[in-house]
């Protein structure tokens, strides 16, 4: 087995906030959950916990930075801000940990959750109640296919646990997943393939499938996004020294009816490129 090579991965800090756990009573200062944020240190080999003051100042929380697994790249927090997990490349899993209301953080019990080697990204769906974890392929060399783990969420222990058909097969090198904000659908940036997939959710299972054929993004997409009104995806590339345009259509996911259009934009400035795509629902 080929040793893995940390310089293979372009992003070493990862930050997440939590912002959707807002306390009961805006009055109510002792719960902290929706004034923190994290980040993952790759060569240190920990997460550091922030508060949030109200002037945007950053304080580290007490006993930060909290121990991870090797070369942590990614950090996840629920909608609730009662869990956070991160992704670890090197052998694999996913560390865990639960957020108290005052804001104290602490490991979750059967942490670090068994993943594949090279997990290199974590994410929910809106609903908090399943964690997409992306591998990011053999030896994360950028040329062996990776796949889409799933897992449901316990949303009283935190706990992890496969889905039925997990893990879904994605492109070479898949770095970033991004969902429409209902969480209907979801796209991968496959850094190796060079492109980008998209899936239907079941909002039930969590299951993906995926669908349409794969929309080319230029070289070494590391990142995608999606606007908050689901009308535009975005990817961002590292080493393109030129632009794409594409219109791509493709059929619903099955049972139901009509198609989606994607209509392709490159927004250009030096040797990087965003590629932005339009979600039409009938004509663009």
């Amino acid at each position: 087995m080929k040793k893995f090579v940390r310089s293979t991965l372009w992003v070493t800090v990862v930050l997440a906030t939590i912002f959707s756990a807002r306390p009961t009573h805006a009055q109510n200062k002792s719960n902290k959950l929706s004034q923190l944020t994290f980040v993952a240190n790759q060569l240190s080999n920990d997460m550091s916990g922030y508060s949030v003051a109200t002037n945007g100042a950053l304080l580290p929380l007490s006993n930060s930075p909290f121990g991870a697994g090797q070369a942590p790249n990614s950090v996840a927090v629920v909608p609730s801000g009662r869990f956070v997990y991160v992704a670890d490349v090197v052998p694999g899993g996913i560390s865990a940990f639960r957020v108290d209301k005052f804001g104290a953080v602490s490991p979750l019990p059967g942490a670090p959750f068994a993943s594949e080697t090279g997990t290199a990204f974590v994410t929910t769906d809106p609903t908090g109640h399943f964690l997409y974890a992306l591998s990011c392929g053999e030896n994360c060399s950028g040329t062996g296919s990776g796949d889409i783990q799933v897992f449901t969420i316990d949303q009283n222990t935190g706990a992890l646990a496969p889905v039925v058909g997990s893990p879904f097969a994605a492109g070479q090198y898949p770095y970033s997943l991004a969902m429409n904000p209902t969480g209907t659908f979801a796209y991968v940036a496959n850094a190796g393939s060079g492109d980008v997939y998209t899936y239907s959710v079941n909002m039930q299972s969590g299951v993906l499938t995926q669908f349409g054929s794969p929309v080319a993004a230029g070289t070494r997409p590391l990142s995608v996004a999606v606007d908050p009104l689901g009308l535009y995806v975005f990817a961002a590339n590292t080493t393109s020294g030129e632009c794409f345009s594409l219109h791509h259509k493709f059929r619903w996911f099955p049972g139901a009816s009509g198609r989606i259009s994607l209509r392709c934009r490159s927004l250009c400035g030096g040797r990087h490129c965003i590629e932005e795509w339009q979600i039409c629902f009938g004509h663009c």
